[in-house]
């Protein structure tokens, strides 16, 4: 028997294989169709790396965003950089295939943890492998969800193990998964697995296995503790990025519950296309699936009639019935609970991965009973029962994900487009958003106003709304890209004032000022001949708390020489207007160096008097200013952007990104790791 764990974890990798072949072999081509966000963010990461340095800075999108604070972008992430010498296509569906492995085998560990057999055990690896949302996931790019789930099966494992021995300190596995776990990337996936792990200790707590409740109320939190210090110096630039990220705000509650379960979505347990229209797509089944094969679905009830298995059996009933009762917002009340905690979050289905792995576990474990039953009377006929069973939860299970793995080509612009892109000054907007989005036009080597799916400033997504459609935001965490099928932004001011040099069209426009560049026959580039530089100089600059300067951005038009008009604007606050009041002299503004991956913007500017320098990248707490050498305080202006108070006369002004919450974050990881590893040489020498 201590060869079948190796075969086991063979087979099962066969099998992925098997299935996600289409997108293993697919040369050029993406796995799933939204694979494009993260397709451009690892070309990104990538060009920095290749030049020797971490990419903290992202220029490219949403006028500057912090890129490795942003752990949807895996920078960090172990698995990602073991595999980075990949074609990034490759790479890609090799890391989906890995994590479904990764699954698989820890679902094969928490199924021998729990007590049951080998059989059992492969029975519950295939199923977290193929079921649940996993093809899906796959189908539709999802894949920081699948490898966000694909965590969860060794974490319990490892929880068992840790809560049914007498110590204080937990297993270094436990700790290791869950750290391993949140740099995934997947903030919503690690929130649902902490909270299934809380699940565990609660019931531990209730039904000891081993460790004293003592132990228990120790081990727990410490559990959570030494897993943030391990990933400390991802989690500190993470969290001041959530801090100020405009996916904290409100969703509404229609948008919050959307697609939430139904109470006859149930027979999605045994039918996993039930309730859709007909015709439905595995786009359509995204989150909802919690399909782990008939088999095992029908074996689950049997899991409870063996008393050595009962507490486990128990537990994963728990957590099934808990991520079940969440995903159902329409008729279950625990989502209102949720929605109260955590408004940012939406689409209640996504928990129902804790749900697959607990049908699983559960379907192995009756599966168990039966070929220990079998195996009293005949341990021959118990082999032929067992293979039989997994060759049926195999192929149920294949052909179920199979048709889900589809590659995707890669959207690129036209040879054309991406060279008048590259060849012209400012950033980009597209108004053909459906041929050229955000990914082609970094692809092309020019900055834009939107960014992919993921992380955005709340103060950045308050001013884009605004320049879009002239209205105050609606502040529900949600981002309206600037990007479109030729709808213009209302204020043409504001767009210019962005340092957008490029509008991409389908066709021609009657938009004034704008000449045309290039043209493949689908695409225009026009150039905007009204586009502010990156930076400018303003003789004033008027202060106000973040609404009223919101509320005069509204109300006044700016432009680069100011209008002649009192904006009536409180005289103190935090932020500032700018470009409201004319100057009766200008000053010049040279940019030296911009759009780098270490944030460094690099200006030189001679000044007739005392003024404010604006340059038009989002604001962060960590950009900071560097006149002549010497920090200067930065200031939010314009709702959104980055203002400096500056002398008289010719100067050096420097924006730099200083991530100071990385270099916090490396210290403690450094040092929780030899504090830990002092705590077990202690508690082993004390226990020998």
């Amino acid at each position: 028997m201590s060869r079948a764990p190796a075969a086991i974890a063979g087979a099962v990798a066969a099998l992925i294989g098997l299935v996600l072949r289409p997108i293993l072999v697919a040369t050029g081509k993406l796995p799933g169709v939204d694979a494009h966000n993260l397709y451009t963010w690892e070309l990104y990461t990538r060009s920095v790396y290749g030049a020797g340095r971490l990419p903290f800075w992202n220029p490219y999108f949403f006028t500057g965003i912090p890129h490795l604070a942003d752990v949807q972008t895996q920078v960090l992430y172990p698995p990602a950089l073991l595999l980075r010498w990949l074609p990034i296509p490759t790479f890609l569906s090799v890391m989906a295939a890995v994590h479904l492995w990764i699954a698989a085998v820890g679902a094969m560990v928490l199924v021998r943890v729990a007590g049951a057999g080998w059989i059992a055990a492969a029975a519950a690896a295939v199923a977290v492998a193929l079921g649940g949302s996993a093809g899906p996931w796959i189908h539709n790019g999802h894949l920081l969800l699948l490898e966000s789930a694909s965590w969860l099966p060794w974490i319990l494992a490892f929880a068992l193990l840790s809560t049914g021995r007498r110590s204080w300190l937990p297993r270094t596995g436990l700790v290791v998964a869950c750290g391993l776990q949140f740099m995934t990337g997947y903030l919503q996936g690690t929130l649902y697995t902490a909270g299934a792990l809380t699940v565990y200790y609660a019931f531990a707590l209730m039904w000891p296995a081993g460790a004293t409740r003592r132990q228990l109320l120790v081990q727990w939190p410490l559990t959570g503790l030494l897993a943030a210090g391990l990933v400390a110096i991802q989690l500190i630039p993470t969290s001041v990025l959530v801090l100020n990220a405009g996916r904290t705000g409100r969703l509404s509650w229609d948008e919050a519950a959307e697609g939430g379960w139904r109470a006859a979505d149930l027979v999605r347990i045994v039918r996993p296309f039930a309730g859709l229209p007909p015709g439905g797509s595995y786009r359509e089944v995204g989150d909802s699936a919690i399909y782990v094969g008939i088999l095992l679905a029908l074996a689950a009830p049997l899991a409870f009639v063996a008393r050595e298995r009962r507490r486990a059996a128990v537990f994963f009933a728990l957590l099934g019935a808990v991520g079940l009762a969440l995903a159902s917002a329409e008729w279950l009340p625990l989502f209102r609970l949720h929605y109260a905690l955590f408004p940012g979050l939406r689409i209640p289905p996504r928990v129902l991965f804790v749900t697959t792995l607990s049908l699983a576990v559960l379907g192995a474990l009756g599966l168990d009973l039966v070929l220990r039953f079998i195996q009293r009377r005949s341990v021959a006929a118990a082999r032929v029962i067992g293979g039989s069973v997994l060759a049926v939860v195999s192929f149920d299970l294949v052909s179920f994900a199979a048709p889900a793995i589809e590659p995707v080509s890669i959207s690129l612009p036209s040879p054309t487009v991406a060279a008048a892109i590259a060849r012209s000054g400012g950033r980009a907007i597209s108004l053909c958003d459906h041929v050229v989005a955000t990914q082609e036009v970094l692809v092309a080597g020019r900055p834009s106003l939107d960014g992919v799916a993921g992380m955005h400033l709340g103060h950045y997504a308050d001013w884009a709304a605004i320049a879009h459609t002239g209205r105050p935001p609606q502040r529900d965490g949600m981002y309206r890209r600037m990007n479109s099928d030729g709808d213009v932004p209302v204020r043409r001011d504001l767009v210019d004032a962005a340092n957008v040099g490029i509008v991409l069209t389908c066709g021609s426009t009657s938009v004034e000022g704008l000449e045309l560049v290039d043209s493949d026959a689908i695409v225009n580039v026009y150039r905007n001949g009204s586009a502010w530089p990156r930076a400018t100089w303003s003789c004033s600059a008027e202060a106000g708390s973040p609404d009223v300067v919101m509320t005069q951005l509204l109300q006044t038009p700016i432009s680069r020489s100011g209008v002649s008009h009192e904006t009536g604007v409180a005289g103190e606050g935090s932020d500032l207007l700018v470009g409201t009041r004319s100057c009766a002299q200008q000053a010049t503004v040279y940019v030296q160096a911009q759009d780098r991956s270490d944030g460094l913007l690099i200006l030189r500017f001679d000044a007739p008097s005392e003024g404010v320098v604006l340059v038009s990248e989002a604001f962060y707490p960590e950009r900071r200013a560097y006149l002549d050498g010497t920090p200067v305080p930065t200031v939010k202006a314009n709702v959104a952007f980055t203002a400096v108070r500056v002398p008289k006369g010719q100067h050096r002004l420097e924006l730099r990104y200083v991530p100071v919450s990385f270099y916090v974050g490396a210290a403690i990881s450094a040092m929780t790791m030899i504090a830990w590893a002092a705590a077990t040489r202690w508690t082993r020498t004390r226990a020998a």
